[in-house]
């Protein structure tokens, strides 16, 4: 995949990138975005490895071509002036091209890669990871592609991709799936779905129910059983409203197992509730996160209320790629 949109401003026509994730949406978000906003132009890759380095960490694995399922992955023709790399996997092609190119590519991490900051020229990783040193560059919530600009073009676009059949005001719901911290229970479910009924009840608007790819089919079942006919749930198939949604519902609601969609909500500056599961093991990481977010006024624990506050949007993708720009115009000529 080409990325060149370069968001607002002009890419500098010199400044050749490439980025590697494992391909969640979350990563592609993060890389996507980041090399938008740096202003450089590149495509994005997936070098997955290949047994019986997939199941190693990364310091245990020799940064070699051979450790990849197709080592032309990889492979550039010329070195590009920056890598951007997120997720475990695909460090290795970041640690692969330094070795190739040294100091004339810059290597930058998004998250905490688990191997010494030392091993890439930047990280870039959330505050609530608690990882410091001289490389790494502490943001408030996830980098991501999203902008008020792009907002904007799909606010203008309208309702679309199911999101017609709302005829009122709606607030967007979106769920997130099991992980090792978070289970979905059942009952968790139908706690949840009561305080959905309440804030329907007394907010006088509409739902927009949006499950992800980890989202249990119990779950999505469940929600079309309740809110198939009144509300709009996506059933996973057909045009993704994601976007649109995000641009036109007056609040949002996240479960609280994704950063990625939260720190992507607080994008609209629309208000943001988090609906708290139990933890079933403990979850230090996202208790900071949310505790951050909360103490910067961008969200709310959900309660069955929609009420309207304002904030001032985390600026993470921004502040990561300023510090990019900066690297490259010292590492070449004006």
């Amino acid at each position: 995949m080409v990325v060149t949109d370069s968001s607002d401003f002009s890419a500098h026509p010199a400044w050749k990138a490439v980025a590697f994730t494992d391909g969640g949406a979350g990563m592609i978000s993060q890389v996507r975005g980041l090399m938008a906003a740096s202003g450089a132009i590149g495509e994005l890759r997936q070098a997955p490895l290949c047994r019986p380095w997939k199941w190693l960490w990364p310091g245990m694995i020799p940064t070699a071509p051979w450790v990849f399922c197709d080592p032309g992955t990889v492979h550039c023709e010329e070195p590009p002036d920056l890598v951007i790399t997120c997720g475990r996997q695909s460090i290795m092609a970041s640690l692969l091209l330094k070795r190739y190119f040294g100091s004339r590519v810059l290597t930058v991490h998004t998250q905490d890669p688990r191997i010494a900051p030392e091993r890439f020229d930047l990280v870039a990783c959330p505050l609530h990871d608690g990882l410091v040193g001289p490389q790494v560059i502490g943001t408030l919530g996830a980098l991501h592609h999203l902008t008020p600009t792009l907002l904007s073009e799909q606010a203008s676009e309208g309702r679309r991709a199911g999101l017609e059949k709302l005829t009122q005001p709606f607030a967007l719901v979106l769920l997130g799936g099991p992980t090792r911290n978070y289970a979905f229970t059942n009952e968790e479910l139908a706690a949840f779905q009561q305080r959905l009924d309440l804030a329907i009840a007394r907010g006088h608007q509409q739902l927009a129910i949006l499950p992800s790819k980890r989202t249990p089919a119990r779950w999505i079942d469940q929600f079309v059983a309740r809110y198939g006919r009144e509300q709009f749930v996506w059933p996973r198939t057909g045009e993704n409203p994601y976007l649109p949604a995000l641009a036109l519902a007056s609040h949002v609601i996240v479960t609280c197992d994704s950063v990625n969609m939260i720190s992507e909500a607080a994008t609209t500056t629309r208000p943001v509730y988090v609906e708290h599961l139990i933890e079933r093991r403990t979850a230090r990481r996202f208790r900071s996160f949310h505790q951050s977010f909360e103490l910067a006024g961008i969200t709310r624990p959900f309660r069955g209320t929609l009420e309207s506050w304002t904030y001032r949007p985390p600026q993470a993708t921004e502040q990561v790629a300023q510090i990019i720009r900066e690297r490259l115009l010292t590492r070449q000529p004006s």
